[in-house]
């Protein structure tokens, strides 16, 4: 067992060198912190452990400002695997507006620090970590493996890497990985050009930053949105190489934490296990996956429910969703998150058995990408329309000699959508929000964070996860879907598919 553990350590570093030297790629890992100085001596001292093989690996860490930093910067002093400790002071002349803009505002920081400074001139990617996650033993090899495949920022492209997977079970083959459309983040790693040619010049609330908006959502619900604008994907872990531990935090509750965070798998496999390099370069590869997605989709026994889909052993199931259901009849018996993530353009991949895995679709948004074999009412049917302020769907369309289409306000929502809609192209941003009145534009003089932004619903507001077409907001204008009075809202084959 000895001389084929020294093998496998033998192999990796060979590895490490070939990734570091021949690709020319440079990696630090940057953690980010507060005050909770136990949590980050829990995460430093799991770092440490995952990345015994490669100590030349640089690590910092950058403290926020806070009245208890002062633990947090003493903690990461003692840790003999950090390089620098970076402290946080914000200008007085620029005061945070919320916790989550004063969160954004060090995620800036930081990241200004990692790619701007003249020590890490040469830096070609980041990992970025928090103070609140463990590592698996291949955590690195899988990252600097898929930091090859991380070099460009322009549309469509593949512009970071995470160890986290939302649908991660422990069922799932631990030696594979996939693409996502939809940002992870815990645990993940950009290159240099996702941050020069975008996030430093727009990160919201950023001193400089072109953006006008202020983060009232948090920075990575707006790197979201940016994913779904830019087509952008991220390479992820089937069964995650990160864990999240951290029982409380600004965008966490306790209870979310330890029915989710705390069902999820931590990948146990040992350093060298597995040819990280060999698998993400089939995996690092867009048109191939969706490809594969496609082929899956027409060739695939299409079924209505998990059991059925169990039943079917020998073949492929797929089977269609629509956004306002997903929390009830996909997440709660799978476990997974309330709204969709971690899907490669609106589909999912989830594991319903040991060794059986379901691809779901947004019977909506999928269609955008794929020819679905399941048709939904035709796009055409509908007419975006932009009500007034303060004002309802259901009076706009009402007064057009329409209706508003709850099911046909689902294509509304979206960025993409409320720029065609919206006078100014939604210049001021667009970011996920809560609230009746979605999806619509906050005015610019709006006494709101959020005030000229384009603001896209990620949970429906009616009791059966609808969007409403009788909501409205004294700062907000709509962006509406009507339809003619008496039209159908989805084809019936649909519906009793669903």
């Amino acid at each position: 067992m000895r001389h084929a553990h020294l093998i496998c350590l033998a192999l990796f570093l060979v590895f490490v060198r070939r990734v570091q030297s021949s690709e020319q790629i440079s990696v630090i890992a940057v953690v980010l912190a507060c005050e909770r100085s136990s949590h980050l001596k829990r995460t430093l001292r799991s770092l440490a452990k995952a990345t015994v093989q490669s100590p030349a690996l640089p690590v910092y860490v950058s403290v926020d400002e806070h009245p208890k930093s002062y633990r947090a910067v003493r903690a990461a002093t003692l840790e003999r695997n950090v390089k620098q400790v970076w402290q946080h002071i914000p200008s007085a002349d620029y005061p945070a507006q919320t916790t989550r803009h004063r969160i954004a505002r060090h995620y800036h920081f930081a990241l200004s620090q990692a790619f701007d400074s003249r020590e890490n001139a040469n830096v070609s990617h980041v990992l970025v970590l928090e103070d609140d996650l463990l590592f698996a033993p291949d955590f690195l090899a899988y990252m600097l493996a898929a930091a090859r495949h991380l070099t460009r920022a322009d549309k469509n492209a593949i512009v970071c890497a995470s160890g986290w997977n939302d649908n991660g079970r422990h069922e799932t083959d631990m030696r594979s990985a996939r693409l996502t459309t939809s940002f992870p983040g815990l645990g993940w790693m950009l290159p240099r050009a996702l941050w020069t040619d975008y996030l430093r010049p727009n990160w919201p609330g950023a001193p400089n930053s072109t953006s006008t908006s202020i983060v009232g959502i948090g920075w990575d619900f707006w790197l979201r949105v940016a994913f779904e604008a830019h087509g952008w994907a991220c390479i992820t872990p089937a069964v995650p190489r990160v864990f999240h531990f951290g029982a409380t935090g600004s965008n966490v509750a306790a209870q979310e934490t330890e029915q989710l965070f705390a069902s999820s798998p931590l990948a146990d496999l040992p350093a060298g296990s597995v040819d990280w390099d060999a698998t993400l370069s089939n995996v690092a590869d867009k048109q191939s996956t969706a490809e594969q997605v496609q082929e899956r989709l027409v060739k695939g026994h299409h079924v209505k429910s998990f059991e059925d889909a169990k039943r079917h052993s020998a073949t492929a199931p797929v089977m269609p969703y629509l956004r306002e259901s997903f929390a009830h009849f996909i997440a709660e018996p799978l476990k997974l998150w309330p709204t969709p993530r971690g899907h490669f353009h609106h589909t999912l991949l989830v594991q319903v058995a040991p060794q059986k895995d379901l691809l779901l679709y947004d019977a909506r948004r999928a269609a955008k990408h794929f020819t679905l074999p399941t048709k939904i009412l035709d796009t055409g049917a509908f007419r975006l329309h932009r009500a007034g302020r303060n004002a309802s769907c259901e009076q706009e369309c009402r007064a057009l000699g329409l209706r508003c289409s709850t099911s046909s306000l689902e294509f509304a929502n979206s960025c993409e959508s409320l720029s065609q809609v919206m006078p100014d192209g939604c210049q001021g941003g667009c970011a996920y929000e809560t609230g009746n009145d979605l999806p619509a534009r906050v005015d610019d003089e709006a006494p709101l964070q959020t005030a000229g932004m384009c603001l896209i619903a990620e949970t429906g507001a009616t009791k059966d996860g609808r969007l409403d077409c009788k909501g409205t907001h004294e700062w907000t204008t709509r962006s509406c879907a009507c339809v003619e009075a008496f039209g159908r809202e989805l084809k019936d084959e649909l519906k009793d598919e669903l």
